[in-house]
């Protein structure tokens, strides 16, 4: 097997950093392939859609690393007028071009665009091998431009080895209103979709301004619990007591987010007493009121741990 020279090591005698070499420490920097800072796509007055500047990492086939593409903005090749009966998905993405390793025609970062069969129930089309999709856009049937196209999907973000990506979701009611007055009867809401490229560990977490209605004699026992695709998260049950007089009130777990597209809410129910009240402030000396708030936060890649007893 050759060897490898490390980056940072000066040319030598022959010897010195080869290409796959820094795709390889790339591929260890980054967990993900995906979008780094901009690229941002939009339609225009043409057939051509627009991404803005930006930086990619970017995979050509597994095992052959990663790659830093920077992009300077542009647009990509035109696509066909939309179809006179039925819409379609076109696919934007972007590619690293390797000439000399892979046979392409230059050594360029490209943008490109793919357009999918127009149909009833159109599905984003197939991009080229080794592409990064940056948004998928439905064009509807007889539309002249991109412009008249609506984002479907966005990029996803590269992941850092062994980073959190911070808060990635958040669904808040910053208004007065009522909780459920019904004893022991579920209530859904504060819904948030995520996309998550791979297993996560986030940390979910609810805040409520709570308070009982009927006066300070009269008591709520309100209990909420974290959902994840419409089944309850396991121990996420939390009780949040109250009187007459505002309070604070928390719960936070941490859990595991499979890979996918998944929905995530609150469920909520009343278990004795008085219906619970919410109260959000605006302003004020009292704008410490938040109303009912739920977040995710992702804290990095779920690993598999063994605990022994």
């Amino acid at each position: 097997m050759a060897g490898s020279t490390a980056l940072g090591i000066n040319r030598f005698d022959g010897q010195g950093t080869m290409p796959i070499d820094m795709r390889a420490i790339i591929d260890a920097m980054y967990q993900t392939t995906g979008v780094l800072k901009g690229l941002d796509v939009t339609g225009t007055g043409g057939l051509a859609y627009a991404v803005g500047a930006g930086v990619a990492v970017c995979q050509r086939f597994s095992g052959d690393g990663k790659t830093l593409a920077p992009y300077h903005g542009g647009q990509t090749p035109q696509v066909d007028t939309g179809d006179p009966s039925a819409s379609r998905v076109d696919a934007i993405w972007i590619i690293a071009h390797n000439q000399q390793e892979q046979g392409d025609s230059d050594n360029l970062v490209t943008v490109g665009v793919t357009q999918g069969t127009p149909s009833v129930n159109p599905q984003p089309p197939q991009i080229p091998a080794g592409a990064l999709t940056l948004a998928t856009y439905l064009m509807p049937a007889g539309a002249t431009s991109t412009k008249s196209a609506t984002m479907r999907s966005n990029h996803l973000e590269a992941i850092p080895t062994s980073g959190g990506l911070g808060l990635i979701g958040q669904a808040w009611d910053n208004t007065d209103h009522n909780g459920p007055g019904k004893p022991h009867v579920s209530h859904t809401g504060l819904n948030i979709n995520i996309h998550v490229p791979m297993n996560r560990t986030v940390l979910l977490f609810y805040k409520c301004a709570i308070s009982s209605a009927g006066g300070d004699k009269i008591t709520t026992e309100y209990h909420t619990a974290f959902q994840l695709d419409g089944k309850d998260i396991p121990f996420s049950t939390d009780n949040h007591d109250a009187g007459g007089t505002w309070r604070t009130s928390y719960s936070m777990m941490p859990a595991v987010i499979p890979e996918g597209r998944h929905h995530l809410n609150i469920r909520s129910w009343l278990g004795n007493g008085s219906y619970p009240v919410f109260h959000a402030s605006h302003g004020g000396e009292d704008a410490g009121w938040v109303g009912e708030l739920f977040q995710i936060y992702d804290m990095g890649q779920a690993r598999s741990v063994t605990i022994k007893g």
